[in-house]
């Protein structure tokens, strides 16, 4: 029988990068998204059994296809590894019926809902997959498997690498329909093309080690708290990810807006628990100090952009917002 334990987010941190780099990626995964929206009635090992028996039909079709594979001209030129690739992506979603959500791409960025962050949702449900989600299972399988999949982050998105030490390497885009391996380069550009200073940060296209996945984890958990109001643990979660991952501005950016905004949502939850046929006011707190200063407009508009997610949501858990007033003291 495989081993399905999996260990809580405070034992994961206290371990040494030997250590935790011996840790399933999917079981670290599920461990993040414990205790969030979403992931009522979670059962990691019933996940994990699950991604077992998928890693089991992608071997089986990898092995059939590859004896087969002289039977087809177009892969006769294909590196055993890229071919391998292919066939896990083809058994994720023409087997399986791992489908990406394309119709989120049009729509405004909501992460207060797990099942859209992790995988559990993906694994047991029918639920679609994201750019947080599919490039993970991808890279669960293939780690099964022995393949050198690593995760890298591009400017809001994840996508899968193959990494071999000997010296392939080449990227795989989870969550479109088919097989495609962009360039680094095409990264640059889609889904949003960087700026000067992101250039400059060297944060992302790199392959990322445990710990900075653990990190991206972490980010994902604090965001889905952030997008529900718990500032709190969403502050406690972004200052973990950042201990983890020192390289990636953005994420030290999320723990500095959620720090300058909790005595605003602190205000906003007791207002609401007053007198809820009031209106609300939600008053930004004077930026005094230089982080403050930096962080201000982009903590208005990601306030901002929670209320109209959880209007949209549903008008009845979001009486309180209907009629809100932001008035900003600067």
């Amino acid at each position: 029988m495989p081993d399905h334990s999996w260990l809580s987010i405070d034992q994961l941190l206290q371990m040494s990068g030997a250590e935790f780099a011996q840790q399933d990626i999917a079981a670290v995964n599920l461990a993040c998204a414990v205790g969030l929206p979403g992931s009522e009635g979670l059962d990691i090992a019933l996940c994990l059994d699950r991604l077992d028996q998928w890693t089991d039909h992608a071997r089986l079709a990898t092995h059939k296809a590859i004896e087969n594979k002289p039977k087809f001209p177009e892969y006769r030129d294909w590196s055993d590894a890229r071919y391998r690739a292919l066939m896990v992506q083809i058994c994720l979603q023409n087997h399986l019926g791992v489908k990406y959500n394309h119709a989120q791409m049009e729509r405004e960025y909501d992460g207060s809902d797990s099942r859209d962050l992790f995988i559990h949702a993906v694994l047991t449900t029918s639920h679609l997959a994201m750019c947080t989600t599919a490039p993970m299972i991808f890279a669960a399988i293939g780690r099964r498997l022995g393949y050198p999949i690593k995760l890298v982050k591009t400017k809001q998105h994840i996508f899968c690498r193959w990494d071999d030490s000997t010296g392939e390497q080449f990227n795989i885009e989870a969550t479109s329909p088919g097989f495609y391996t962009h360039s680094d380069e095409y990264y640059r550009a889609w889904p949003f093309p960087w700026t000067v200073f992101e250039e400059r940060s060297g944060c992302w296209l790199r392959s990322l080690t445990p710990r900075e996945e653990l990190a991206l984890f972490l980010d994902l958990r604090g965001t889905c708290f952030f997008d529900n109001l718990e500032s709190q643990q969403a502050a406690d979660c972004f200052s973990a990810a950042c201990s983890l991952d020192k390289s990636d501005p953005e994420i030290e950016l999320r723990w500095a807006m959620v720090t300058f905004l909790q005595p605003t949502i602190q205000r906003l939850r007791q207002q609401d628990s007053s007198d809820s046929s009031q209106p609300l006011v939600v008053t930004f707190p004077k930026p005094r100090q230089t982080w403050e200063k930096v962080c201000c407009s982009a903590s208005k508009n990601w306030l901002d952009r929670i209320i109209r997610s959880r209007r949209t949501r549903s008008n009845d858990i979001l009486r309180e917002f209907v009629h809100t007033e932001i008035a900003t003291a600067m």
